[in-house]
Order: C-alpha cells, then structure tokens, then sequence
C-alpha cells in the first residue's frame, strides 16, 4: 500500500466521513455544534494534519455491563472524524488482506456469517474435534511495538504511519488499544490477522474460525489437539506478546456441539446458549413491566437474527394471549413467564435451522 496520505486528507473524504460518523447522532448537542461551522471546522482539522499538529483529545469513558463489565472509550466528535477518513481509505486494501474465516467488524461478515462458518465446518467429515481458545484480555493487551510493525508491513506511506501512531496507546502505556475506537477494531483484527496466517500455513488444520479473540480449530484426532494448541500458544505468547486464556480452553468432539457467539451449535441446528436466554427472558420482562414503550428492537438486539421475524412475533403471541386474560399488568406477567419457560423448553430457541 503506497502513497494514500493525499487521499485521506482531501476534503471530499472528510465530508464523507462526517456524513458517516453524522448518522444517528444528527441530534445530539455536540454534533449540531461542530455542523453549524463545517467547513470551517473540517478546515482547521485537515490543516492540523497536514503541518502535524494533530493531536487526538481523548476519551470520555462508559461503563457497559453486557455481556461483561469493561470501559468504552468513546472518542470526541473531532477524532471520530479523522479515524473515519483514516479508515474510509485503507481499510478496503486491508481486508483483502484478513483470512476469510475472520468474522468481526468486517462487511458481509458478522456473528451469523461466523456461527454459519462454524456449523458448515462441523458437517466435514474429519472435523471430529474442535479446540476453542480465547486471548486473555485482548484489547488491553495487545503490544504496539508489535501493532506498529504489522501496520509498516502493509503500509508504506511514512505520513499515513505517523497519524496511526497518534491512535496507538494515547494513554493506554506501551500496551493496549482502546475498545470503543473505530481504528481499534480495524488494528484489532489485522493483529490477529498474523495468527490467521500461522494456523493456515503451520498449523494446518483441518478447519479454522475467527470472530475477534473467539477462534475455533477443527481436528480430527485427539493427538492432533494437543500439537495444535502448542504450536498456537507458541505463536500467541512469543511472537503476539499475548496469552490464551487457560480457564476458557475447551476440547472435545463436535458432535456433542460448540457453544460459540452465545449459540450452543450442532451440525444440523443452533441453540440459543443458557446465557443468550436469560438475557433474553430479563429483556422482554423489562419490555413488559415498560408497558411496551420501550424500543423493541432493543429486547432482541445481538440475540435473535433480524431474519427471524416469525420468532419475534411468535414470542409476543405468547404474551398477548396471556395479557388478554388478566387486567393487572404484574399478574400477566408472571403468568407469562410461566408459559415462556414452557416455550422455551419446548422450542428450546432453535434458530436458522
């Protein structure tokens, strides 16, 4: 990838980039601030970059506690700004780098293209086994030094390097890129890709998935288990300065199904995991007890498949055949838990079968 500083810095990017970072946040105070003086604004950002003044201003931390508790740093309107028109312009040569089998953050990939991967590999014939790994702690701990050389690989532009540079452990120390980031995901995901390159071409099994730090190994004996997750631990610890994380190793067979991305999976169908199902009871509670004002799409977001509108309905069919029956809002609700969890025995959540 050679000289592309010249085609991040245009004006024409940048206002494609503010029209991108501008959609859903049209009305937010910050947003209409910064658009009320654009051009001006979009100016002095591009010439900060240009004579290399640009600084990055920093994050405002949140808090999330689904599915775990860990800090979003959110950046400001004017870094989100310059990671877009950064990102706009290197991250389709980029891609075309990544494995085919590496899910997150990419277009026409995702979760379902992951757990879909995962269940067309289960139906090969020699995948008998699977080995499951985690990296420890990844965003926190992924070395720059390592970052930066990956970058350099496939990015020659000197300038384009020294404004990634700028997005590379501001405030984080000599490790740690922040979650939240548009470019952290990108950086994320090319890190990893080295990993993708090494099970391909050393390791050789016999099927791989990735989806972030989550990744699968298909093998198809038992010996071949243990020299697989070896050689990975090897390339993980020496040459990523990473770690597995030993308390979510899992091995065995996979007829007897994955639990992957909150799906328990078999080769012929997929589960909803215990986890996913429980977050899904607490949600339509909450979506209950709000007397539906709620926004329904945030009941069954990253839990239902948008393609599986029949379940949706089917689940809200089970609560309003209940509410017709009872006048106090608390009692239908109890009596519909009841009949959900007969539901979901019953239906036991399959999706996309």
């Amino acid at each position: 990838m050679g000289k592309v500083f010249e085609k991040i810095v245009t004006i024409e990017n940048a206002l494609n980039a503010f029209r991108i970072i501008r959609r859903g946040h049209s009305e937010d105070a910050s947003m209409l601030k910064f658009e009320s003086n654009l051009m001006q604004n979009i100016s002095k950002i591009r010439n900060s970059i240009l004579d290399g003044t640009y600084t990055v201003r920093g994050y405002r931390t949140l808090v999330v506690r689904e599915p775990k508790e860990r800090n979003i740093y959110a950046p400001y309107i004017e870094d989100r700004l310059v990671q877009q028109m950064i990102y706009t312009v290197i991250e389709p040569y980029l891609d075309k780098k990544m494995d085919k089998y590496s899910c997150a953050c990419r277009v026409g990939k995702g979760v379902e293209y992951a757990i879909n991967s995962c269940q067309r590999l289960m139906r090969d014939k020699n995948t008998v086994w699977y080995l499951k790994l985690d990296i420890d702690k990844y965003f926190a701990s992924i070395n720059h030094t390592v970052l930066l050389a990956i970058l350099q690989k496939h990015i020659k532009d000197k300038q384009v390097i020294e404004l990634l540079k700028k997005f590379i452990g501001n405030g984080f120390g000599s490790k740690g890129i922040p979650i939240g980031n548009l470019l952290s995901q990108l950086f994320a995901n090319l890190y990893l890709n080295e990993l993708d390159n090494f099970i391909r071409h050393n390791v050789k099994p016999v099927g791989y998935v990735r989806y972030m730090d989550d990744f699968i190994c298909f093998v198809q004996t038992k010996s071949e288990v243990k020299k697989t997750k070896d050689l990975i631990m090897e390339f993980v610890n020496n040459e990523l300065k990473l770690s597995i994380d030993n308390r979510k190793v899992k091995v065995q067979k996979s007829k007897h199904g994955i639990t992957f991305l909150g799906n328990k999976i078999y080769k012929k169908v997929k589960f909803l995991s215990k986890t996913k199902t429980r977050k899904l009871r607490k949600n339509i509670k909450q979506y209950v007890l709000s007397k539906m004002h709620k926004n329904l799409h945030h009941v069954f977001v990253n839990i239902i498949p948008k393609e599986d509108i029949g379940f949706l309905k089917t689940i809200l069919g089970v609560y309003n055949e209940v509410r017709l029956d009872y006048t106090n809002m608390l009692f239908a609700l109890k009596a519909f838990c009841k009949k959900f969890e007969v539901f979901l025995i019953r239906n036991k959540f399959i999706i996309g079968a």
